[in-house]
C-alpha cells in the first residue's frame, strides 16, 4: 500500500469537497489515515494504481458520488505520431518503452509536486521500485528530433540535480538516485539510456538529465515508460495520458520503431467485458434489474449498455486492476455499498465432521503452547526476496506466482515457512529475549504443472543460548506426541543453517522434517543479533507416520 497526501484545495478545486472524503474512501476500499486542515493522507491499495494520482482520486470520487458522468464514451488522442521512438534492443533490463507528448499543460500550483508525487508512487508500487516499470518525465520543447532507445557501457550527461557531466558508472556510484537504484542494473552487462539526435536524455531507469528538467513554466511535456514487458508499458502509458487529458491537455502520440515492427503509444482503447445480470445476482445475492447494472457499472467510472440478456462494459483504459468479469461484479458491489448488501443464511444438506488432520493441528498447538510458545499466524503470500534470498536459498521454478502483482512484497505463495517467523522476530529486535515462536499452517509448489498445499508446523527460538540440543529437544517433543518411536537423524545440508549443526528426521524411509542452528549469514539478513534455532516439519508426513507406528505391535 502507499500512502498518498492530497492538499484539500486541489481536491475542492477537482470537486470533492472534504466532508465527502470519509464516505467515498471507504466506499472505494481505501484508508482515511488522516485529515488536517490542509491535507488528507490516504492509503491507496496497489489494484488502484488511478487512484494514486489526485486527478484519478477525484475522478473516482466523483463518478462514486454521481456527481458526474461520462462527457464522451471514449479518451481521443491528437492524430499521428508526433514523434519516432527507435529501440535497439541492446537494453536487457527494461526492453520495452512506451511514449507519449502531453501538450497545453498547466504546472502550476501544487500540480508539479502532485505529479512528481504520483510518479514516484507509481513506480515505487505498480512498478515494484523501477525493478518492474520506471518512467520519465522531459521538458519536450528541450528535445531535438527522433529519440534512440539503446544501452553502451560507456556514456555521460548532466544527471538532474547537478551542473556537471558524469559518466553512467560514476552516476551509479555517487549520484542519490544511483546509489537508490544502482541493484537493478547490477546483472546488467550495459546501461540503457534514451537520448535524441543531440544529448542523452536519461539513464534508464535511474535518473534523468538536468537539460530536460520539468518546471512549473513547462507547457510541453514528454513521458517515457520503460517496463520488463511490453503490456506494462503500454497500460501505463495509457493511465498518465488519461489524467493529463481529464485536466484539459492535448495528448499526442508517438511511434515505437522495433526491430520486429512498429506501434503506437499511446493506444487509448477500452477494453469490453460482457456480463450476465444473472451471474453479478448469484455471485452478489441480491436481484437487479438491467437499468441497475447499468447505473452501478457507470458509477465506478466504465461505460455500460443493455446488449440482449448481456450488459456490456466499456472498461476505460486508466483502469489497469480489471482484467475479467468478476472485477465488473466487484465494481457493482462498491457501487451498491457492501453495507446495504442484507446477509444470507446459508442452506447446507449435510452434516459436517471436524476434519481429523485440522484436529491433530490444533493438538500440536496447543502442545507448543505448553512448551512456552506463542503462535504467530502470517499471510500465504510472500515475496522471493524474504522466501528465498533473505533465506540464502536459490529461487526455484515449482512456485505458485501471483498474476499481475501489483506490488513487490506479494508476488507467490510460500514455500517454506521459516522465513516469515524470521522476520516476525526481525520485527520485534526490541522486544525481550527469549522470543519463541511456531506456526501451523499451509505451504505451496507447483508439482507436475498443478497446484499443491501442504501442511508445516515451523517453530524459531532466539535467545543468547539458543544452541542445537534445544532444536533437538523440541523437535523430539513433537515427535513423541506424534507416537513416532522409531525414526533417525541424518545431517542436514543447508545454507540457511549452519554446516554440521543441523539434522533431518527420517521416519519410515521419508524426510518429515529437519532443525538446526540458524547460520549467521542469515541472521544478519534480517537484522538479529542472538542467535536462533529452528525446525521445519511436515504435519502431514507426521500425522501419517504417527498412524503407521500405531499400528505396530
Amino acid at each position: 500500500m502507499a500512502v498518498v497526501t492530497f492538499e484539500l484545495k486541489d481536491l475542492k478545486n477537482l470537486g470533492v469537497q472534504r466532508e465527502d472524503l470519509v464516505h467515498v474512501v471507504d466506499r472505494l476500499g481505501m484508508s482515511l489515515e488522516d485529515v488536517d486542515e490542509k491535507a488528507a493522507y490516504i492509503d491507496i491499495t496497489p489494484n488502484r494504481p488511478d487512484m494514486l494520482d489526485i486527478v484519478g482520486f477525484a475522478r473516482a470520487a466523483r463518478f462514486l458520488m454521481a456527481k458526474s458522468v461520462p462527457k464522451e464514451k471514449f479518451y481521443s488522442i491528437k492524430n499521428g505520431p508526433i514523434l519516432d521512438v527507435t529501440v535497439t534492443g541492446a537494453a536487457r533490463v527494461q526492453p520495452f518503452i512506451a511514449v507519449a507528448v502531453i501538450k497545453g499543460v498547466d504546472l502550476g500550483g501544487n500540480n508539479l509536486k502532485n505529479l512528481v508525487n504520483f510518479s514516484e508512487k507509481f513506480c515505487d508500487t505498480y512498478g515494484r521500485k523501477r525493478k518492474k516499470m520506471s518512467m520519465g518525465l522531459y521538458d519536450f520543447d528541450t528535445i531535438s528530433g527522433p529519440l534512440v532507445y539503446d544501452a553502451s557501457r560507456e556514456g555521460e550527461f548532466i544527471p538532474l540535480g547537478s551542473s556537471k557531466k558524469a559518466t553512467f558508472k560514476e552516476i551509479i556510484q555517487t549520484h542519490e538516485k544511483g546509489l537508490e537504484y544502482s541493484e537493478i542494473l547490477a546483472k546488467s552487462k550495459a546501461y540503457p539510456y534514451l537520448m535524441d539526435t543531440k544529448n542523452i536524455l536519461a539513464l534508464i531507469p535511474i535518473v534523468n538529465s538536468e537539460g530536460t528538467k520539468v518546471t512549473q513554466k513547462t507547457k510541453n511535456i514528454l513521458i517515457d515508460v520503460t517496463a520488463s514487458t511490453r503490456h506494462a508499458a503500454e497500460s501505463a502509458i495509457n493511465l498518465f495520458a488519461c489524467s493529463f487529458m481529464d485536466v484539459g491537455a492535448e495528448v499526442y502520440p508517438c511511434r515505437i520503431i522495433y526491430r520486429k515492427g512498429t506501434m503506437q503509444t499511446p493506444q487509448l482503447d477500452y477494453r469490453t467485458i460482457r456480463i450476465r445480470k444473472s451471474r453479478a445476482e448469484n455471485t452478489l445475492g441480491f436481484w437487479l434489474d438491467d437499468n441497475k447494472v447499468v447505473n452501478l457499472v457507470n458509477k465506478l467510472g466504465h461505460v455500460a449498455a443493455k446488449y440482449g440478456r448481456y450488459t456490456l462494459v466499456y472498461v476505460p483504459p486508466y483502469r489497469l486492476d480489471v482484467m475479467n468479469y468478476q472485477d465488473i461484479i466487484e465494481d457493482i458491489a462498491i457501487a451498491y455499498g457492501y453495507e446495504n448488501i442484507a446477509p444470507m443464511p446459508i442452506m447446507g444438506s449435510a452434516i459436517g465432521t471436524p476434519d481429523k488432520l485440522k484436529e491433530y493441528i490444533n493438538r500440536a498447538s496447543r502442545l507448543m503452547v505448553g512448551l512456552g510458545f506463542s503462535e504467530a499466524m502470517n499471510t500465504y503470500l510472500t515475496n522471493e526476496d524474504l522466501n528465498f534470498r533473505k533465506f540464502c536459498h536459490e529461487a526455484k521454478r515449482d512456485t505458485i506466482q501471483v498474476e499481475y502483482a501489483k506490488t513487490e512484497s506479494i508476488t507467490m505463495l510460500r514455500t517454506v515457512m521459516l522465513p516469515s517467523l524470521l522476520e516476525n522476530l526481525s520485527n520485534s529486535i526490541h522486544e525481550r529475549m527469549p522470543q519463541k515462536l511456531f506456526e501451523a499452517d499451509k505451504v505451496f509448489r507447483m508439482h507436475n504443472g498443478k497446484p499443491v498445499e501442504g501442511t508445516n508446523i515451523a517453530i524459531v527460538s532466539e535467545h543468547s543460548r539458543a544452541d542445537y540440543s534445544e532444536a533437538k529437544s523440541v523437535a523430539l517433543k513433537i515427535l513423541q506426541f506424534a507416537g513416532i518411536g522409531a525414526f533417525k537423524l541424518e545431517e542436514y545440508r543447508d545454507p540457511a543453517f549452519i554446516s554440521g549443526r543441523a539434522a533431518s528426521i527420517i521416519a519410515d524411509g521419508k524426510k518429515i522434517g529437519h532443525f538446526g542452528e540458524i547460520s549467521p549469514r542469515v541472521l544478519r539478513n534480517f537484522r538479529l543479533e542472538e542467535p536462533v534455532v529452528a525446525i521445519e516439519m511436515d504435519m502431514e508426513e507426521i500425522y501419517r507416520a504417527g498412524i503407521e507406528h500405531s499400528k505396530k505391535p
